[in-house]
């Protein structure tokens, strides 16, 4: 055999080892003789290299890992500081009277949106059991429209600049 072709073979015969971890194995798959194969093996350390090469992969494989998990982190803390900003700008233009919603149930689906969303980026659930919209701060108590009764409690009943000082009244109940 010319020398090329050997160390071919024999670079053929390592890259079979570092995959299967057995000398017989590579023997069959090479057609050589396992006698060649195991003195190859032992002239060339091929089981600390392998072990050697197993360690880097592992190692390599741990910062793959920790890096990926840095992005979806990154990702994850940008959505949340949306949402946070998202809600922040809707609570404040509600309270300026910016924005008028023509049902307390349109606020509180807004508000339901901004936090399943923010469940599913943390991973745990905040709503109770029975599905009910848990807010954080009590809304108002909420008298029903009748027609031609402009005085009820209704986000269309306060006027702009009144809202602060309702939201403000009811909570401090």
């Amino acid at each position: 055999m010319n020398v090329k072709k050997d160390l071919s073979l024999r670079r053929e015969a390592f890259r079979l080892y570092c995959t299967t971890g057995n000398v017989a194995e590579v023997a069959r798959q090479l057609n050589l003789k396992r006698h060649q194969i195991y003195r190859w093996a032992l002239a060339d350390n091929w089981a600390d290299k392998r072990a050697e090469l197993r360690r880097r992969l592992q190692v390599h494989s741990e910062i793959m890992q920790k890096a990926e998990e840095s992005v979806i982190v990154k990702l994850c803390l940008s959505e949340m500081d949306f949402l946070d900003y998202l809600q922040g700008l809707i609570s404040e233009s509600i309270i300026e009277g910016g924005i008028r919603p023509k049902t307390w149930k349109d606020l509180i689906m807004t508000q339901k949106f901004i936090l399943e969303r923010r469940e599913k980026i943390v991973g745990i659930f905040t709503n109770p059991p029975d599905k009910s919209v848990s807010l954080g701060t009590p809304l108002p108590k909420v008298e029903r429209i009748e027609e031609g009764n402009p005085s009820s409690s209704t986000p269309e009943a306060i006027p702009p600049g009144e809202l602060k000082k309702h939201l403000d009244a009811s909570t401090n109940k």
